[in-house]
């Protein structure tokens, strides 16, 4: 058993804190648990699951901002992630 069915049966398991990859240890977020066990719990994790990926999606959006711009491009990483930032979903703001 792993992910959201692990994690709404209330073991705080999640290979992202536990054995980092990618990027994962340089971005802040939040390991849903529910200690109950039900479908109730499991569709919890899967819903916070959600917004912590939207939260790891902003810190990514800002990391690219920060970087220089490549040879010949038209855009910098700001003009690109602002308009970017811009057609974000209503529930994210």
């Amino acid at each position: 058993m792993s992910g959201p069915n692990l994690r709404g049966s209330g073991l705080n398991w999640d290979v992202r804190k536990r054995e980092p990859y990618l990027f994962y240890d340089q971005v802040e977020f939040d390991v849903p648990v529910y200690e109950s066990g039900d479908c109730n719990a499991r569709v919890r994790v899967r819903i916070d699951e959600m917004r912590e990926s939207l939260r790891i999606t902003e810190q990514a959006l800002d990391k690219i901002e920060q970087l220089p711009a490549s040879p010949g491009s038209r855009m910098t990483g700001r003009s690109c992630c602002r308009r970017a930032r811009s057609c974000r979903p209503r529930w994210s703001r």
